[in-house]
């Protein structure tokens, strides 16, 4: 998703999560020229902070239950790692870009296991 604005990464944030089968709906949580952040509710205590800035190429996804992280992945300092759900304090750095959609895909097979 590098290199878009943030209104076309938020489109095709919008487009992942409406073909969810956990997400119920999504609001732009706050936004700049360069930025945006969204949110994706899941479930009563469990939704997925969204954010991107267009100028640095910074995304974060983070799985928030009762206001707790739980689940995340970023590329803070240019190197994309995961927050597992069995440490979400770790980092575990992968030599790839996690895409929101890989991202989401994490928390529904996370969320079809419990």
């Amino acid at each position: 998703m590098a290199g878009l604005s943030p209104s076309e990464f938020e489109q095709q944030v919008l487009t992942i999560c409406a073909a969810s089968k956990v997400v119920k709906s999504v609001a732009q949580i706050q936004s700049g020229v360069q930025w945006v952040a969204l949110r994706a509710y899941l479930e009563d205590d469990l939704f997925v902070d969204v954010f991107y800035n267009e100028e640095t190429d910074k995304k974060s996804f983070a799985l928030i239950r009762a206001g707790v992280r739980i689940f995340a992945a970023d590329n803070a300092k240019k190197k994309w790692h995961w927050h597992p759900f069995e440490n979400p304090k770790m980092h575990l750095l992968i030599n790839h870009e996690i895409t929101f959609a890989e991202f989401l895909r994490q928390v529904e097979t996370h969320l079809s296991q419990q």
